[in-house]
């Protein structure tokens, strides 16, 4: 079954996380994501956020990231 998203109600909901760190914690990220939808073993989820992030390993698969609004800069990166 199909079901439809509207995304920009669902980001609308979302906290501006901002000055992310790579130590930044579970209760800092509070409110600045959530679960869209299941998809096939997976889950698609939304977020809202500015600063550096740690670098992420997902053995298990892979992950998309699609950014809305700005830049996601790899080089940026430490």
């Amino acid at each position: 079954m199909t079901t439809l998203i509207d995304l920009n109600a669902e980001l609308a909901k979302l906290k501006m996380f901002r000055e992310r760190t790579p130590t930044s914690t579970r209760a800092d990220r509070e409110g600045s994501s959530s679960r869209l939808a299941p998809y096939r073993d997976a889950t698609i989820f939304a977020s809202k956020s500015a600063g550096k992030g740690a670098w992420e390993r997902h053995p298990d698969g892979d992950e998309l990231v699609h950014v809305i609004d700005g830049a996601a800069n790899p080089a940026d990166r430490d």
